[in-house]
């Protein structure tokens, strides 16, 4: 059987490299082309076994043109805010669509769609749940963050042109295995702002529940649902919309987590976390609200349907690793 020809963004980034990673795993069955910024990082991507092609996100026609030569197309660089990629991409999949079988596009959203404005001031008790459809559409509102680009999938499902797919994943922690970047954002954000600081830091009193995922799992989760999506056992387009957790936690007791490990480095004599507010000095204005807000979600579909069984060790366990990446960065 030929090859599924996949076109895959952020392949030297912390989401897309570790699907990357296992895409190459199985290159028996996919030919994997990566967009790629710059010659030498795409030197190293064809040393694994991939094409790739030089450009950004904002390179409309030729976005555009991969698309419309592909037969799946996963985007997870800046995928959630990029209006203009996400644009060339439905375009392209669409030309593909009117000429052979459906092409697929899985997208990545992230679960900011559905932050509140806590500023860690309490827990919602609201938990948005994958497989009930009010709170993949009613429930959230077209001015939720990343809504206006995930309308847009939507949208291009309903063409009946291509198979579309949103994952949206919660707090991603853990090392990627991808070739390039190892870090998520908002772990190793809130570190790096305490290590600045001296102490560990959080937005107000940190009672705020966000859900987790291991990047590993996340990983195992693309490739789950990129095989059932093609075997047309995935649900897609309005139904077509997944959560990816297997863990959550407050903001408090993950700074106090923090907190232990800088006490056992001598960073800081008290594990107590401080809580600021409004504060950019000491926590800037996005990384406040990605982590001051509460975003809780359940993926049952993903277990459900094909059987995805997260097994990675849980945040808290991987914690130290990275309070210790970050220290030696600073070292540098």
């Amino acid at each position: 059987m030929p090859k599924t020809k996949v076109f895959i963004t952020g392949a030297t980034g912390y989401i897309g490299g570790a699907i990357f990673d296992l895409l190459m795993k199985k290159k028996d069955n996919y030919e994997v082309t990566a967009l790629v910024r710059d010659d030498q990082k795409a030197k190293k991507l064809q040393e694994m076994g991939a094409h790739t092609v030089i450009g950004t996100l904002d390179d409309f026609e030729k976005l555009k043109k991969e698309a419309e030569n592909t037969d799946v197309v996963i985007h997870t660089a800046d995928a959630s805010d990029h209006v203009g990629s996400c644009k060339a991409f439905i375009e392209g999949l669409k030309v593909r669509g009117s000429r052979s079988p459906k092409p697929i596009y899985i997208h990545t959203s992230g679960t900011g769609v559905l932050i509140d404005d806590a500023k860690g001031a309490y827990a919602s008790e609201k938990i948005y749940d994958d497989a009930i459809p009010a709170d993949t559409h009613e429930n959230i509102p077209d001015t939720a963050w990343h809504r206006n680009v995930d309308n847009m999938v939507y949208e291009a499902g309903r063409s009946g042109l291509i198979d579309v797919y949103i994952v949206c994943p919660p707090l991603i922690y853990g090392t990627s295995t991808g070739p390039f970047n190892q870090d998520s954002q908002q772990v190793p954000g809130l570190i790096a702002c305490s290590l600045k600081y001296g102490k560990p830091v959080i937005v107000g009193k940190g009672l705020n529940i966000w859900n987790n995922v291991h990047i590993s799992d996340l990983a195992d989760f693309y490739i789950l649902l990129l095989e059932n999506a093609l075997a047309g056992k995935a649900p897609k387009n309005d139904d077509g919309y997944y959560f990816a957790e297997n863990g959550s936690h407050s903001f408090k007791d993950l700074g106090e987590h923090i907190g232990k490990i800088f006490v056992k480095h001598g960073i800081c004599k008290d594990p107590t976390p401080v809580g600021v507010v409004d504060q950019p000095d000491i926590i800037p204005p996005m990384l406040q609200k990605a982590t001051g807000g509460n975003s809780r979600s359940k993926a049952s579909k993903g277990r459900k349907v094909f059987g995805w069984s997260p097994h990675r060790p849980p945040l808290f366990d991987t914690l130290e690793e990275t309070v210790q990446r970050i220290m030696n960065r600073n070292k540098k």
